[in-house]
């Protein structure tokens, strides 16, 4: 858990922005004390996420993450958790959370696209019942089962730009290719041109 705050009524609060760097302070605070993330809270001291995390919290069996109106990024991830819950019947909740609320589950984890689902083990040097937790590995072996069925059945989109932008009399051009593969494999070509300022 990290001195700093994010404000959740900051006008890109939930927002996915290029300005990372009170993620890097954060995080490397939290790498000079031994931990791989870090938490934050919001303006009025409740959960909020991580770095580039959501987090969740379980406690009497219960699946709990932080809402929308703490202030985090609604993570895809997160998203596709709270479906998985929903499937499972493990019942779940986004609810206002206090910061203690992660040292005092019965076990807990963050999600990314990038860590899919990590078992948090210590806040702070406090070590949590369980880790990873049976809701924890149940949701996470959901998790990876849906997306390798996804990359393995599902559509790949994938975009193949010209070579670099041609400049004629002021027009900066294009041409892109998409590319979809899968149960049906095609390609559309699209010239993209836009003026010159």
């Amino acid at each position: 858990v990290v001195p700093f705050t994010r404000n959740e009524r900051s006008a890109i609060a939930g927002l996915k922005t290029t300005s990372y760097a009170e993620n890097v302070r954060a995080l490397a605070w939290a790498h000079e004390r031994g931990a791989d993330e870090a938490i934050f809270a919001n303006t009025r001291g409740e959960l909020c996420e991580g770095t580039g995390t959501n987090v969740f919290v379980v406690t009497g069996g219960v699946l709990r993450t932080p809402p929308e109106e703490s202030g985090c990024l609604l993570g895809v991830t997160r998203a596709l958790i709270l479906e998985l819950a929903d499937r499972l019947a493990i019942q779940a909740e986004e609810v206002t959370l206090p910061m203690t609320a992660v040292a005092t589950a019965d076990e807990a984890f963050i999600s990314s696209s990038t860590r899919e689902l990590q078992s948090v083990s210590a806040v702070d040097g406090n070590r949590l019942p369980v880790a990873p937790g049976p809701v924890t590995t149940l949701l996470a072996g959901a998790f990876r089962r849906m997306v390798a069925d996804r990359m393995t059945s599902g559509p790949a989109v994938y975009v193949e730009a010209s070579d670099p932008l041609a400049v004629e009399d002021g027009q900066d051009a294009a041409t892109f290719t998409i590319h979809r593969t899968g149960p049906t494999t095609s390609a559309q070509t699209v010239d993209y041109t836009m003026s010159g300022t």
